[in-house]
Formats: C-alpha cells, structure tokens, sequence
C-alpha cells in the first residue's frame, strides 16, 4: 500500500464516518484544505472505488490541480471553489479542494478536512494499515498509543506522518517485525535514525501508555534528528573538519556496511538531504560513535546486573525488574529513560558491591565525567 493510497483510504473513512453521524438532512460541503494535488486525488480515488460513498459525495475538484492523475471526468470542475458555497447538490455531500489562500476567506463555512482533522483519529490510519497484517487486537491499540504520543510529542506533517505509518505497515508484512519493533525500524520516514530496538524501552503494560510513547518520541526528536542535519543538540553546528576527525577515531568501531552511509554524509552539505536520508536507514548504535566521539564497547549492562542479582541474592528482584534488565538487554542503548533511573534509584546501594558495575550504571545515568584540571590557588 503506497503512502497516498494510505492516506486516500483514511480521509474516505473519515467521511464516511461523518456522514454516518450527519442528520441534518441537508448537502454536507467538505473541503479539501492544504492537501497536495497527489494527495487530493488519492481521497478521490478511493471514493470513488467505494460502493457506499461513491452514490454520496459529489466530487468537484479544479481541473487543473488533478488532471494528471486519471480521475474521471465528471469529478473535475473549471468552477472556482467558492462557485460550489451555494451550488444545488442533489447528493448527501459535496467534495471541494483550496488550491490557493485567495479563496480561503470565502470558503471558511465549509467543513475541513486536512492534518488536522486526519491527525487527530490514530484508529482511522491503523484500520487502514491492518488490513491483511495477522495483528493481534492488543498490537494494533499499541500501534494506535504510539501515533497518538508521536503527535503529542511534535508538530507532524501529514506526508511524514502517512509514509510512517505505511513504513510500519511495511516492515510487519516483509521482515515479520514485531509491532514495536516495526515502530523503531521505520524512524527514518520520520527523518530520525532507525532504531529497531528502541522501543523495546516499553513492556506490555506501558506499551498503553500515550506518554510513554509521546516521551520516547520526544527524546529522539532532542536528542538524535539534529545529528543528521549536522547540529548538536545544543543546535551547534557539525562541520565536515569536525565529522571526519571523529570517524578518524571511531571508524574500526561502525560496521562496514554502514561506512559509505557515513563517509558520504560528512562530504555532503547540512541539511536533510539524500545522503541524511541514507545514513538515516543505518541502526542508530552501529553509526552514533561518529557523534559522540566513544567507541561502542560489547559490555551489556542489562546482562551483567542480571547476573549480579543472581550471585548476590535473586530475590532482590522483583518480576517486573527482571522484565525491565531483559528488555535493557535487547534495547542496546546508550540513553536512559524513566525507568532507567528508577532502577538505579531503588538499587544504587546494592550495586556498589561491585564497584565496576556502579561504575557502569553511573555513566549510563549521568554520563561519561567531564575531565578538567583545578586552577592553582593563589595569595595562600
């Protein structure tokens, strides 16, 4: 399913919802409001392809902002759009497009349907993506949290949003990845990096929890998008002297097949642009050492804690924190979140039997330490 048959089939439902819900009785006027031609058009064709709303809605879009795009001809109009304000209409509903601000006062009384509205029903994007996925009920209500927490977390166009969620939808029906997974896996349409196991942060129980998806989404908006724009967090910038200084460092460290992602982002400009958008598909952990300017060590400190509790005392742990140190495990992260630090809070004490591993779990929560030299006191 492409991106705009996607999006097509989300706003035809919208509207059939609408209309299910109108009793006025009279001829509904909807409006196409800041959709690209493309995406005018696929609404079009899916509207037409539906027995039930095809005998409803009357379609008048301008002839020339869709002809391209093999719609019948009876749904193209010469006509102005605010000639259709108080047209007769012998249907349930009329169907328009703004093209341009110059109409836009006038056609204010129309009823929109744009980002806005789209954005705002989850339900509607993942019944449309489902169809066909062998999802369970408990993953598609996931699935519909995250887009939730994902528009909460920031403002979203409804391109990136629809090829997001076609990406998802993708990555379930060719690779087999598990919902979560398939939500890390297709970051880049959201121009961050791919992080496949990012969302592994979650269990099944907070996996229902709007806030905890829109907190992860956040975090890897701050935190991560700058980098392939070539800005720091900070929003300083990158320069080419500066990124090939760090792989200079770090190269041994960034798989091979990721190499040539990495050497062609340096030598590009700044800016989202083809070669961000290559070195976006690469694993966020095997090419963030050219960032942060640290070698990625095989040390798993989910792994190594498990074992700790297991030779100091298993019932230590309760069940839900085990659940948590075998999902740190399978995150691979570098970045703690919530539960990150609650864990270190309720067991800091114990770990300081092994001082090694205090030492890990402190610069997993605070960081690497920041090395500076005291100034000579003087006049003693």
């Amino acid at each position: 399913m492409s991106t705009t048959e996607l999006l097509g089939k989300v706003a035809a439902q919208y509207l059939k919802d609408r209309l299910s819900e109108d009793e006025s009785g009279g001829t509904a006027r909807y409006l196409l409001d800041c959709l690209t031609a493309e995406q005018a058009a696929a609404v079009a064709h899916a509207i037409v392809a539906d027995a039930i709303l095809d005998p409803l809605i009357e379609i008048k879009l301008p002839q020339h902002f869709v002809e391209r795009f093999g719609l019948p001809v009876e749904t193209l109009t010469t006509e102005r759009t605010t000639f259709f304000r108080n047209a007769a209409c012998g249907k349930s509903a009329l169907l328009l497009a703004n093209t341009g601000d110059d109409e836009e006062q006038s056609l204010k009384e129309l009823i929109p349907i744009g980002a806005p509205q789209l954005l705002s029903h989850p339900e509607l994007w993942v019944d449309a993506a489902v169809v066909g996925l062998p999802l369970l009920d408990t993953h598609k209500t996931w699935w519909k949290q995250a887009l939730k927490g994902l528009v909460e977390a920031r403002p979203i166009s409804l391109e990136s949003y629809s090829e997001y969620v076609a990406a998802t939808r993708e990555s379930i029906s060719t690779q087999g990845q598990p919902m979560r997974c398939a939500l890390g896996y297709a970051l880049p349409s959201l121009r961050l990096p791919r992080d496949t196991n990012y969302f592994n942060a979650l269990n099944d129980k907070t996996s229902g929890h709007v806030s905890r998806w829109k907190k992860l989404y956040s975090d890897a908006f701050k935190k991560r998008a700058c980098y392939l724009v070539k800005q720091t967090p900070t929003q300083n910038l990158l320069d080419e002297d500066t990124l090939q200084d760090a792989l200079d460092k770090v190269q041994d460290n960034i798989p091979v097949d990721c190499q040539s992602q990495v050497k062609r982002f340096i030598n590009a400009p700044s800016g989202w642009n083809e070669a961000a958008a290559d070195l976006a598909e690469c694993e966020w952990e095997a090419v963030r050492s050219l960032f942060d300017g640290l070698k990625r060590d095989k040390f798993n400190l989910g792994k190594a804690t498990l074992d700790f509790y297991d030779e100091l005392d298993p019932e230590l742990l309760t069940d839900e924190e085990r659940d948590y140190l075998d999902r740190l495990i399978k995150r691979k992260t570098t970045e703690p979140d919530d539960e990150d630090e609650q864990f270190y809070g309720d067991h800091r004490l114990e770990l300081k039997d092994r001082p090694s591993l205090k030492a890990r779990w402190d610069r997993f929560i605070y960081g690497a330490p920041i090395e500076t030299e005291d100034a000579p006191l003087v006049g003693i």
